[in-house]
């Protein structure tokens, strides 16, 4: 599995990450976790920006990247891939999982002035919201996600499963795509199409513009 011999140096974080997405991942649980090391930070890279393309918070994804790390070793073996994009593919489901469970448990987004007071200050008086406001701008930033978040939701799940894969953080070429949901590169492109035609229509009923 390991493709050196000799005196050859280990891998580093991206050459194992490779060896995992070949299928390091089903072998046995010592080489499995000694790759599993080397490759953490690349892994820890790669979940991070899947999380921002999934539009997680700031404050939300050292937790939920921890998580998810720990149910990608606890479930290597169920893992099927046999290269990059499936296992980034397969990463992003896994990211997208633990961002809802722990979004589920706990929101922990400020609400009020007194949530967002540094220790031992007192909160600011609650204002209304102008634009220049900067709470105000990053309301309406939370209000675009939302409507963001609910229109991916509308669409149908092969469209959605491409815009997942292709405009991820870590995104995927169309070829790539293809091979992961076993499609033409066509029919991605053509899905791809579909998909953000419907989501401008949405955002636009929702009063979204770019």
């Amino acid at each position: 599995m390991r493709g050196r011999s000799g005196d050859d140096a280990p891998p580093g974080p991206e050459g194992a990450f490779e060896e995992l997405a070949a299928g390091g991942l089903r072998a046995g649980a010592e080489e499995a976790w000694e790759l599993f090391e080397r490759a953490w930070p690349a892994l820890s890279r790669r979940l991070g920006g899947l999380l921002r393309g999934l539009g997680a918070r700031e404050d939300l994804r050292e937790d939920c990247g921890q998580a998810a790390l720990l149910r990608v070793w606890k479930a290597r073996t169920r893992y099927r891939g046999t290269g990059r994009g499936e296992l980034v593919a397969w990463l992003r489901t896994i990211a997208q999982r633990e961002l809802l469970r722990l979004l589920e448990m706990k929101d922990r987004l400020p609400t009020t002035a007194t949530d967002r007071a540094e220790p031992g200050e007192e909160p600011a008086p609650l204002e209304p919201a102008s634009s220049a406001d900067p709470t105000a701008d990053e309301a309406a930033r939370a209000d675009a996600r939302g409507a963001l978040e609910t229109c991916l939701a509308e669409l149908k799940e092969a469209q959605r499963e491409v815009v997942e894969l292709l405009y991820a953080a870590d995104a995927l070429t169309e070829r790539e795509a293809a091979v992961v949901l076993e499609r033409s590169k066509s029919h991605v492109n053509t899905l791809r199409q579909q998909a953000l035609v419907a989501l401008e229509g949405c955002l636009r009923r929702k009063g979204v513009t770019a």
